[in-house]
């Protein structure tokens, strides 16, 4: 039947044309007037109602077969910004201790300035962001406005996690012995939301070190930026059997990663690697090579959560290419795996 939308204020209006699930000669379901008041409601918080409510009518008409459908917008008065208020706690603490991150952290990733009109998509975004540099239990925004008021004093609720995480390992290997891990990880350097990661392996014929940094929210985007460097030495060829710790044959490796997620359902991720390799081939002589390698991989992904999966399905598309850096730069071979 007929679908049309009325507004409690004649001079407004959805803007740009909405594309209902229910409308004319379609089957009914109750199912897409949900999704059409979600709909609605969404289009109308991202002009700045963010206090607008819709409700639906239906009529059926027996001699057409036919359900009218109306939706009444109650859009209420635009919202605009007055303050952004922080209460941000650490996980466990029973004290009041404030969190780790600093105010300032938070209020210059925050796009609205006192006076704008507060739309549901910068709100939404910005707490997007925060969840994603998986500092936080849960980010949430909250506004105080009162009913008859046009501005509103926003109030950010989070919990930080507990920041530093340590594991330690013990294991045995034919090929390289008995050896113990040790990895320590620390969030929220200086409360900036930044994470660093420090790694050692000891083992009887292979020692590691690690050292890696990460930026969630590089320059204040949507974009992480991973940096991982490894050194590792050898002692299990028989060239370098009789080596100590530290010694034999070595490499090297650093890896930098930009990766966004472009929606729930795929992430895009562009890295680099620099690898530097001594072997020792004789008594006398070594080979040495250092190749630069390019990876880009698209995940299609189906994830409880995007930010902090507990399950779900993952597929990646990868291309890669690289060369060795024996003289003039060339990218002698390519790698391809599109199924990872």
């Amino acid at each position: 039947g007929r679908v049309r939308v009325e507004f409690s204020d004649p001079g407004a209006s959805l803007g740009d044309p909405v594309s209902l699930a229910a409308r004319p000669g379609r089957r009914f379901a109750r199912a897409d007037l949900l999704r059409d008041r979600r709909e609605i409601l969404r289009r109308l918080g991202d002009a700045g109602f963010l206090r607008a409510q819709a409700a639906d009518s239906l009529h059926v008409d027996p001699s057409r077969g036919e359900v009218d459908v109306v939706f009444r917008v109650q859009t209420g008065r635009a919202l605009v910004l007055d303050t952004l208020r922080l209460r941000v706690v650490r996980e466990g603490d029973t004290t009041g201790l404030a969190g780790k991150t600093r105010p300032g952290r938070l209020l210059e990733l925050f796009p609205l300035q006192a006076g704008d009109t507060l739309t549901l998509a910068a709100l939404a975004g910005y707490e997007r962001r925060l969840k994603s540099t998986r500092v936080f239990n849960f980010v949430r925004l909250r506004d105080s406005a009162s009913a008859d008021s046009g501005s509103a004093v926003l109030t950010l609720h989070a919990e930080e996690r507990v920041p530093g995480e340590a594991e330690a390992a013990a294991y045995w290997e034919t090929q390289y012995g008995f050896g113990i891990d040790l990895n320590l990880t620390q969030s929220n350097l200086g409360g900036g939301l930044h994470e660093a990661r420090s790694g050692v392996t000891l083992a009887q014929r292979r020692q590691t070190l690690l050292a890696g940094y990460t930026a969630p929210l590089l320059l204040g985007t949507e974009i992480r930026f991973d940096n991982e460097l490894v050194a590792n030495w050898y002692q299990d060829n028989r060239l370098v059997r009789d080596t100590g710790w530290f010694d034999g044959d070595f490499d090297v490796s650093n890896q930098s990663k930009l990766s966004r997620q472009l929606a729930a359902w795929v992430r895009a991720v562009a890295g680099a690697e620099l690898i530097g390799k001594s072997q020792r081939v004789d008594t006398a002589d070594r080979l040495r090579e250092f190749n630069l390698n390019f990876i880009n991989s698209l995940y299609l992904q189906r994830l409880d959560s995007w930010v902090n999966p507990a399950r779900g399905a993952r597929l990646a598309v990868t291309y890669g290419n690289g060369g060795a850096l024996d003289g003039p730069f060339a990218l002698e071979r390519e790698r391809h795996n599109w199924l990872e």
